[in-house]
């Protein structure tokens, strides 16, 4: 457990950014304001719900007739991005949190062209990320065209491995494990770049979450050539090693439980491995998971001045996002919330 006494305040350029990330913590919605959302009895009531809470009162009002939260949420993460770019100083660190969206639009652009069904005019394709760091017309030249001029270079080294394995007749969910692999590379190795311990030791984290994640989501395709899988898959720089990780490919899911046996996920993944043979899901092992992260970021509600006010932050908004999603898609479903996994 961290000891708070022991976390040193620095860092004087996040004076400022530190007072106005304070006050917009008072905007979060509480576990109080998520359940009376879920309380609402239909999609619409929800969705016009939402919209009296503060900063989500624009973001949605735009869906208003069309009740696209899809669209609505995502236009809200990208006002944060907005927001926060107003006053961060280290704009290249907070851009590394909106990697994820770049890497998405390149996901939707590859496969769309590989399914041979890539409409010649960006924006005519739907579910592309409006909060991407990246243009999407950018994205797309260096996609279609080989143009790879107008993205960063990680980005560029992302899509050539794509093609690449593409041509090698890479399967379609082998291909969303390498990108989201390329994915969390581009990130460490981003945050890498600060030498920063707190920094580090985030890395870490989001490491060891992917490893395990990938390391159960592969031995449940019960496929002969699951090492090569995981080879391909798994990232270095968590704090298991990928080694340990591989030892333990083959035989059932119990057989995972020895390589977390001395880490502090042993738990998350008993009970994970439990779950699965009671309801075949994994919806508990995404919020253990989850939890872990944002009890370590919670030290940065102690921090005088620093980074970590405002990466703690973007997680709790990012988590926050993906709790409405997830209610907003159990009231279109008409399905209890806790029967759909949260996103």
């Amino acid at each position: 457990m961290t000891s708070y006494l022991e976390i040193r305040s620095g860092n004087p350029k996040y004076t400022y950014p530190t007072g106005r990330i304070r006050g917009l913590e008072k905007y979060l919605l509480t576990s109080s304001d998520i359940t009376r959302l879920q309380e609402t009895p239909n999609l619409k009531e929800c969705y016009e719900a939402l919209t009296r809470y503060h900063h989500y009162s624009d973001s949605l009002r735009g869906f208003a007739e069309t009740f696209d939260y899809e669209q609505a949420l995502e236009q809200e993460w990208a006002r944060t991005h907005h927001e926060l770019r107003g006053f961060a100083p280290e704009l290249e660190l907070l851009d590394l949190f909106w990697l994820e969206q770049d890497v998405h639009n390149t996901k939707v652009i590859l496969k769309l062209q590989h399914q041979n069904n890539l409409p010649e005019d960006v924006g005519d394709i739907e579910l592309l990320s409006v909060s991407a760091t990246v243009p999407r017309a950018a994205v797309y030249a260096a996609v279609v065209k080989d143009d790879l001029h107008a993205v960063p270079p990680s980005l560029a080294v992302l899509i050539s491995d794509a093609h690449s394995a593409l041509e090698k007749g890479i399967m379609a969910r082998q291909m969303d494990v390498l990108l989201d692999r390329h994915f969390l590379q581009m990130l460490v190795q981003g945050l890498a770049t600060f030498h920063d311990s707190f920094l580090d030791q985030l890395g870490h984290k989001l490491v060891d979450a992917y490893n395990i994640k990938a390391l159960v989501r592969i031995k449940l395709w019960e496929r002969d050539d699951e090492r090569l899988l995981l080879e391909a898959a798994l990232s270095p720089g968590g704090s298991i090693s990928t080694e340990t990780l591989l030892s333990h490919s083959g035989g059932g899911l119990e057989f995972l439980l020895d390589a977390f046996r001395a880490s502090t996920y042993f738990h998350s993944v008993q009970h994970a491995i439990q779950e699965w043979h009671s309801n075949h899901t994994l919806f508990a092992l995404t919020r253990y998971l989850r939890e872990d992260l944002l009890e370590y970021l919670e030290r940065g509600a102690y921090i005088t001045f620093g980074r970590e006010p405002l990466i703690r932050y973007i997680f709790l908004k990012k988590t926050e996002i993906g709790r409405l999603r997830h209610v907003f898609r159990a009231k279109q479903a008409g399905i209890p919330v806790d029967s759909i996994p949260l996103g």
